[in-house]
This record gives structure tokens, sequence and C-alpha cells, in this order.
């Protein structure tokens, strides 16, 4: 996994507003990839050529709990929203679990779920409980 990625993921979690303040027991299991390709991705912001793709929003897939999903991907090619979003929803077609359910260093009772590409490069994406109530917030500072 590309660190740079890796790094901006986490900052959604540190530096963006808080989870939901509920306290999250353990998750048994990650959502499916059929269950996340099947929610499409909706929102994107561009942070100087790195693309945050998501979909508002708090989805349970095909778990019980609910989950925000997030994909991050770097793609200087890349010049509007709107080719972002098809962009991250064609790699939604790629993903594979790695990791998860994981319990987050950085915020108490979270928990997630990372997903990567099939070559394990294009893109890193994360599945998060309790959901991010932050992402809309933080789009409107890259307007």
């Amino acid at each position: 996994m590309n660190t740079k990625f890796k790094i901006m993921l986490l900052s959604l979690l540190i530096i963006g507003p808080t989870l939901a303040v509920a306290k999250t027991a353990e998750p048994k299991y990650c959502p499916s990839i059929a269950a996340i390709q099947s929610v499409p991705l909706t929102r994107a912001m561009d942070d100087k050529g790195s693309w945050i793709i998501y979909s508002p929003g708090h989805h349970s897939y095909d778990t019980t709990e609910e989950w925000t999903y997030v994909m991050i991907f770097g793609d200087a090619g890349i010049g509007d929203k709107s080719t972002a979003i098809t962009k991250a929803n064609e790699y939604m077609t790629k993903i594979a679990r790695v990791v998860g359910p994981d319990k987050s260093s950085g915020e108490k009772d979270a928990w997630g779920c990372w997903y990567v590409g099939d070559s394990g490069n294009e893109f890193l994406s994360l599945a998060i409980t309790p959901p991010y109530e932050g992402l809309p917030e933080m789009a409107a500072r890259f307007k």
C-alpha cells in the first residue's frame, strides 16, 4: 500500500470531525466485497491531485453495523469530480479485502476494514464503523 494514501485515510479519522460517539462493539466481520460494490460512490473531494471519494449516508451493507466507505486514489490526470467518481466506481470492481475488522488506534470505539485494488496500488479504501460523520463538512473545505 502506498504510504501517502494510508496517511490520507488516517487523517480523515484524526483531523476531521469525530466519529459518532456511541460505543461500538467489535464487528464480527467486514462488509463483503459484493455489498460494498452494491452502493455506488457519488461524492468526490480533490486534495491536490489525490481524490477522496465516498457515498453519503450510513450503510449496513451485509452486516449488523452501519458503516461509511471511503476510497482514496492519486491520479494527476483526473481533472474534475465527475471523472473521479467514474474512476472510483470502476476501481470498486477490483477491490479485495485485506484486513479487518481492525480497531482504530486513533479513535476510541472505531473499527475499520481496509480494502485495496487487486494489484494493491491503484487505490486504498476503508469501511469505518461507527459511520464517519465528518465527510460532508470536510467536503465543503475542498470546494
